[in-house]
């Protein structure tokens, strides 16, 4: 069966992970993940909604062993393809991330990962199930570490505002089921405030720490204004750093990085 991000993947990797906006979103989040520290140098990581592999490969390369999964069958042949370039410790499956709690159900893993919206691919109803599965799936202690979309993006309201696109601008401000169109294609999914998402988890995790990723920093569909303009987009990702730990701004952020800890 056909994913929408199939149709995305063979150009997924040019139109965000390689383009400015998406190394600079990026490299936020791995600022992070660097200053995390595992002890136990037999560390397994969860990845849910891989897409082509690179953060399964930022994990590799620092040692840890990394089994990585996504939906779409397209976005794991390339994620495959990248692992088969000297990677020992990476394991890639193609996987519902709904199935996750039967799939592993005889494993644990220290750090559970998503990055980049895959969490926003949940719907409200079915994060019941999704939370069930992450508690099995955590071991004592084990971390959860989500990158999601808010239900509200000051990039978005002021750009599609300008711009008279109105009904755009506000298309997060919704608790029901949203269509975004990436590169033509369109797939569903559903915002959530940081504090709504660590509900869902009905206090088994505990919030750490949460991070605005694109506050400054603009959306990846402003790409080919901001090729243009790299020095514009080099002091926005300054000021960036510069506000990354006040956590009330996440929910006016493009995404936001949301860690939870399960109780040892």
């Amino acid at each position: 069966m056909q994913v929408p991000f199939d149709l995305l993947a063979e150009n997924y990797d040019v139109d965000f992970t390689e383009s400015a906006i998406g190394r600079m979103q990026r490299t936020q989040v791995i600022k992070y993940l660097d200053s995390m520290e595992f002890n136990n140098p037999d560390a397994k990581i969860l990845e849910i909604n891989c897409g082509t592999g690179t953060d399964a490969l930022y994990f590799s390369k620092r040692g840890l062993n990394i089994t990585a999964t996504d939906i779409s069958g397209k976005m794991i042949e390339i994620a495959q393809k990248k692992a088969e370039m000297g990677q020992q410790n990476i394991r890639i499956l193609q996987c519902n991330l709904l199935d996750i709690g039967s799939v592993f159900k005889n494993e644990e893993f220290d750090l559970i990962f998503s990055n980049f919206g895959g969490l926003n691919c949940i719907s409200s109803i079915d994060y019941q199930l999704f939370a069930q599965a992450i508690h099995h799936l955590l071991k004592p202690g084990g971390h959860l570490i989500g990158v999601l979309m808010p239900r509200f993006c000051l990039w978005d309201s002021l750009y599609f505002f300008v711009k008279l696109k109105f009904r755009t601008g506000i298309r997060r401000w919704t608790v029901k089921e949203t269509l975004i169109t990436f590169n033509e294609e369109s797939f569903p999914v559903w915002y959530y405030n940081p504090g709504q998402f660590s509900g869902f988890f009905n206090n088994n995790l505990t919030i750490r720490s949460i991070k605005p990723i694109g506050l400054f920093i603009p959306p990846s569909y402003l790409n080919g204004f901001f090729s243009r303009h790299p020095r514009l987009l080099k002091v926005l990702g300054k000021i960036e750093s510069k506000i990354e730990n006040y956590s009330l701004l996440s929910a006016y952020a493009d995404h936001y990085l949301i860690h939870l800890i399960k109780a040892g």
